[in-house]
């Protein structure tokens, strides 16, 4: 038989040890993940090179691709009967050399822009002449003014034997025309920093 001091011993170790455990505090709980670190910048020599720029041969082929599908459309859009047929050689003309104008200022600009000289690092660019820029603008008003001149009296026979849908039809796909033609065609000349040219 056991001694009765060492089995009272046993059991107060036991209590003290449990009692022990319960005093501790609970551990802290783990602290929610930060974000990911960012990745960092590629070096220099792994940067993507910027987008080629259109040259003038392909701003010239996307404005004729788009004059052909334009009239392409208002063509196929109006449903002609034969007359009508008859006078749309005469506007299709005049939306033609409408097209050709713009195609030509844009050109012009461009060379324009491209035979100027670059100021040199720390120099600073030449001020805008506001007197050319409104000359600019004067003439080319003048000049699309002449064109849309010629172009309503090359429409004026088609539109008035057209009917109500084919007349409702016409606006619709003559209107893009007309939107484009007061944003891209100079009346938005650039003032700053010497450029004066209209946006494409």
């Amino acid at each position: 038989m056991k001694h009765p001091s060492l089995a009272l011993s046993a059991c107060l170790l036991a209590a003290s040890t449990a009692l022990a455990f319960a005093q501790q505090p609970p551990a802290p709980a783990a602290p929610p993940p930060g974000p990911p670190p960012h990745a960092a910048p590629p070096p220099p020599g792994d940067r993507r090179p910027p987008p080629p720029r259109f040259s003038a041969e392909d701003a010239a082929a996307f404005s004729e691709a788009r004059t052909e599908a334009r009239i392409a459309a208002l063509k196929a859009g109006l449903r002609m009967t034969p007359d009508q047929d008859k006078l749309w050689p005469a506007f299709e003309s005049a939306l033609r050399a409408q097209a050709k104008g713009r195609a030509d200022w844009i050109a012009s600009r461009r060379a324009e822009w491209a035979s100027r000289e670059r100021p040199q690092p720390g120099e600073r660019r030449q001020p805008v002449d506001p007197v050319k820029v409104m000359r600019d603008q004067a003439t080319l008003a003048t000049t699309r003014a002449a064109e849309l001149t010629k172009l309503a009296d090359a429409a004026e026979p088609l539109v008035k034997s057209l009917d109500e849908s084919q007349l409702r039809r016409f606006n619709a796909l003559m209107r893009p025309e007309r939107g484009r033609f007061a944003r891209n065609e100079g009346f938005q000349h650039r003032w700053r920093g010497g450029e004066g040219r209209g946006r494409d």
